[in-house]
């Protein structure tokens, strides 16, 4: 979706907006709401570079400074509870679209599906 040193760049409220309209682009079914929450989950992964929602919610703070870090950090937890993202479609329509974009030639993919526990894959794709 972005790279990597346009997100170091990039202000929080921006990087949120960006996603929202990225999301909105990859997977225009899923529904403002949803968008928004995933985007301030994955703003927070890449503002963070962390997956422990404390930190990731100190980090989201910078977007809303008057917010206390304990209430994102709730907020957090209660998008993480919801059981109903259809992850797989979301993971592919982000995909098909990104690797629709890139430049015509001769591209590598290294797909790694990590089993991190016994509730969940962690999938890394990388390009070059």
């Amino acid at each position: 979706m972005l790279s990597q040193p346009e997100e170091l760049t990039m202000a929080p409220c921006v990087l949120y907006q960006r996603l929202c309209q990225q999301l909105y682009v990859c997977v225009p079914s899923l529904g403002v709401w949803r968008r928004r929450r995933l985007a301030l989950l994955v703003t927070g992964l890449l503002l963070a570079r962390h997956t422990a929602l404390p930190r990731l919610a100190a980090q989201l703070r910078r977007m809303s400074p008057t917010t206390h870090t304990d209430s994102i950090e709730r907020r957090l937890r209660r998008i993480l509870a919801n059981t109903n993202w259809d992850v797989p479609g979301i993971y592919a329509a982000v995909a098909r679209v990104s690797l629709q974009r890139l430049p015509a030639g001769r591209c590598v993919l290294v797909l790694d599906d990590t089993q991190q526990t016994t509730h969940c894959t962690l999938s890394t794709l990388a390009l070059d």
